[in-house]
């Protein structure tokens, strides 16, 4: 089900979203931007998506951004989930196309909760990884 959208218009040309990639501070900005989301689940299993675009193929080095999300709960403390991201240039910059997924798998007990991945990315035969972890204590 389609969550949130929007338009944005700006007379400055830098509007836009950055660090949408953790290869470099890739972005998408432009005069007029489009985004739309989406999420559903059902028991266990839940989908989320977005997508940002750029209308404006002259202000940016990437015109489109999509991303994807599936998720599924083992069980009420095990988690896991992995998204995909692509940015692609729609115009003549020759930008190379940025792919990248991020497996996650999370626990919960009580009051605390942990999270470890693995960020994987490529661009023009550059790979990039990280692995971030994650501890929160809610109160």
């Amino acid at each position: 089900m389609l969550s949130g959208g929007g338009y944005s218009y700006s007379k400055e040309k830098a509007a836009g979203f950055d660090d949408l990639s953790i290869s470099e501070e890739f972005g998408v900005f432009g005069e007029n931007l489009l985004s739309a989301a989406a999420e559903y689940s059902a028991g266990a299993f839940g989908v989320a998506a977005e997508i940002l675009a750029n209308l404006d193929d002259k202000d940016s080095d990437y015109d489109l951004y999509v991303a994807c999300t599936a998720a599924y709960d083992f069980t009420e403390s095990f988690t896991a989930n992995v998204t995909g991201i692509l940015l692609v240039d729609n115009s003549s910059d020759g930008e190379k196309p940025v792919i990248g997924v991020n497996p996650n798998i999370g626990y919960a007990y009580g009051n605390h909760s942990f999270e470890a991945g693995v960020n994987y990315e490529t661009v023009d035969g550059d790979t990039f990884i990280s692995f971030p972890l994650t501890y929160t204590y809610s109160f």
